[in-house]
């Protein structure tokens, strides 16, 4: 029974290192995104800005020019954010479900019930020699 209980939360263990892993490559993969369009995004706002605020200007003036130029900016700025947006990853999610079952499972086990982990960990071992030993 003990031997179940450390193969459960060794499952756990591994589900949530799993989940972790694909948390971190997805904010880095965010992260990325986010650097990539700053740069095109400052690169091609400020060579929009110069050429809108020359052909704007000449037609209609310099307020109509920077309020024109403005609103584009928080239309590019819009689409960006909708781009980065977090998406759910299914195999994070279900290695969460499977942690939380597993976890679920270990504290009804008896061997929650020790007071150490040192302790459990020693029980559960000489349980493993014991087994081996009388199995011969």
């Amino acid at each position: 029974m003990t031997v179940r209980s450390l193969r459960l939360l060794g499952a756990a263990a591994e589900a949530e290192s799993l989940r972790l892993r694909r948390q971190a490559s997805q904010a880095a993969r965010r992260g990325a995104f986010y650097a990539v369009a700053g740069a095109f995004g400052f690169a091609a706002v400020a060579m929009l800005h110069v050429a809108g605020w020359i052909a704007i200007s000449e037609a209609y003036g310099s307020l109509i020019a920077a309020l024109a130029l403005a609103g584009i900016d928080l239309v590019i700025m819009g689409i960006v954010l909708f781009a980065a947006r977090a998406r759910p990853d299914p195999v994070a999610q279900a290695a969460l479900v499977l942690r939380e079952r597993s976890m679920a499972e270990f504290h009804a086990s008896p061997l929650f019930g020790f007071s150490s982990p040192g302790l459990a960990t020693g029980f559960a071992f000489a349980e493993n020699i014991a087994r081996t030993i009388f199995k011969r």
